[in-house]
């Protein structure tokens, strides 16, 4: 019984010959309906797993934060013909900054910006000082340390094409941006011999090169630097896999207005209250920014990039003393100027 069955569940489960079924002659059984290439159901086997794949193409939405390694400068001269110039030089510049960048679901619009604070640690400024005939009177070094370096913006994007069949895609936007770099010297040292008598810029007289005029552990001058800006810019990002992708920032300053306050601590002439010179003016400048970013996971990735920012301000209003103690003056050849890297975690939703 048990092997009539095994034989019975066998030929159930047998797939019906792939040929026709004919009818005995003057048999009353039809043909077979059944096709020749039937094969019997089976449930299909489940698709693969790929989360990664799934998950990236749409998931644009960014939250970072990154850690930046700069490196900056300001000059300047004071009036025409100069009466002074002024280098201001920072080799070592940390910050710490978060980053957001949202768009709509169809990816036509984004919103993205930047908030980052830090701090200076190494640099030297260099004060000229120059006699009435244009002959440098004085030249003085001096070190920073323990700046303060800030900034932000804030843009609206929209995308103006994407390359069929790639994933690239170029992007316009404008916004505004603010950069506030408080640069801070200690000491003073002196470059090279001065004209005999003549005072420097802390009226103390400069007799030979290397001389020690201010210990290095007094404050002696702080440069703080202002810039609030308009810009806008096109941002080129290409994703050659899943995983990488390649943005391309570049952002023209039409407009910024510029503020400087310039203390001079040991200028007892200058008045009691800092800043005892103030600026202000306008200008304009370039953005540039180049990310390289990969994805460890689906939501995660890692970032590393470069950054460039460059001002300049045809000349500014300038007051002298606080309270004034000299008729408006004029600064011109502001250039202000910063480089560095990054790298950073983002995480993508």
């Amino acid at each position: 019984m048990s092997v009539l069955l095994f034989a019975l569940l066998l030929l159930v489960a047998t797939p019906v010959p792939a040929m026709a079924q004919t009818a005995p002659t003057g048999s009353n059984t039809q043909p077979s309906t059944t096709p020749t290439n039937w094969t019997p159901w089976r449930p299909a086997p489940p698709a693969p797993q790929n989360d990664f794949a799934a998950a990236t193409r749409y998931r644009n939405d960014e939250l970072g934060l990154r850690y930046w390694y700069s490196s900056g400068e300001i000059s300047y001269d004071v009036s025409k013909p100069k009466i002074s110039r002024l280098d201001y030089k920072v080799d070592n510049s940390q910050s710490g900054e978060m980053y957001f960048r949202f768009t709509n679901p169809q990816e036509r619009y984004l919103f993205k910006g930047t908030l980052g604070f830090g701090g200076e640690q190494n640099g030297n400024v260099r004060d000229f000082d120059y006699n009435a005939d244009g002959s440098t009177g004085s030249d003085t070094d001096s070190k920073l340390g323990k700046g303060r370096l800030s900034y932000g913006n804030a843009d609206l994007g929209v995308k103006l094409r994407a390359l069929s069949g790639t994933s690239a895609s170029t992007t316009l936007f404008g916004g505004l941006g603010y950069i506030q770099d408080v640069m801070t010297a200690r000491g003073s040292t002196c470059v090279q011999a001065g004209t005999p008598g003549a005072p420097n810029n802390f009226n103390l007289d400069c007799p030979s090169a290397g001389t020690v005029e201010v210990a290095s552990n007094i404050k002696t001058l702080q440069n703080d630097a202002q810039w609030t800006s308009f810009r806008v810019g096109l941002e080129n990002n290409f994703q050659p896999t899943q995983r990488l992708s390649w943005k391309n920032e570049v952002a023209f300053v039409p407009y910024a207005s510029f503020w400087n306050g310039d203390s001079h601590y040991l200028r007892s002439d200058l008045g009691t209250s800092q800043p005892n010179i103030v600026d202000n003016g306008s200008g304009y400048g370039v953005q540039l920014e180049s990310t390289l970013d990969y994805k460890i996971t689906s939501r995660w990735s890692l970032n590393l990039g470069g950054r460039f920012w460059e001002f300049w301000v045809p000349d500014s209003t300038t007051k002298v003393g606080n309270p004034i103690v000299l008729d408006e003056q004029k600064a011109y050849s502001w250039v202000y100027q910063r480089l560095g890297v990054f790298g950073g975690v983002t995480y993508h939703f």
